[in-house]
């Protein structure tokens, strides 16, 4: 149907009914193809695992750590790695909880490292 309005019907509007045929046929195909053997060689390496480090900063990504904060005062949660190899190790930061120091704990991270409560914490980003 070929229409000039998307809501309504005009008497301009078109129908076609179109079919297609193509011709299919069976063809086999060959060809001869050698194979060599691979050279594989056996390497070890001992590469020393990352620091990682958790800092609570204050007010944002540029905030000075802190070991403290006020109810309403914006933190902003850093997780950091170092590691002397690129691209060997990633993580991903999951089942996180605060406590009041009571024993009362509240779970802000599920075990999937999503956010469960977006007013205390977002979803991570990670770089």
């Amino acid at each position: 149907v070929i229409s000039f309005h998307p809501l309504s019907v005009t008497k301009v509007d078109r129908a076609y009914r179109v079919q297609c045929f193509y011709m299919e046929a069976d063809k086999t195909v060959s060809t001869q193809i050698e194979v060599s053997e691979i050279t594989t060689a056996f390497q070890t390496q001992i590469v020393p695992m990352p620091v990682c480090r958790y800092e609570i900063l204050d007010g944002g990504p540029t905030g000075q750590p802190i070991q403290f904060a006020t109810i309403g005062q914006p933190v902003y949660h850093k997780w950091t790695c170092d590691s002397e190899t690129v691209d060997t190790f990633c993580a991903v930061v999951h089942s996180c909880f605060v406590d009041d120091g009571n024993g009362d704990t509240v779970e802000i991270l599920s075990a999937d490292g999503c956010a469960l409560d977006k007013y205390l914490l977002n979803n991570l980003e990670y770089p």
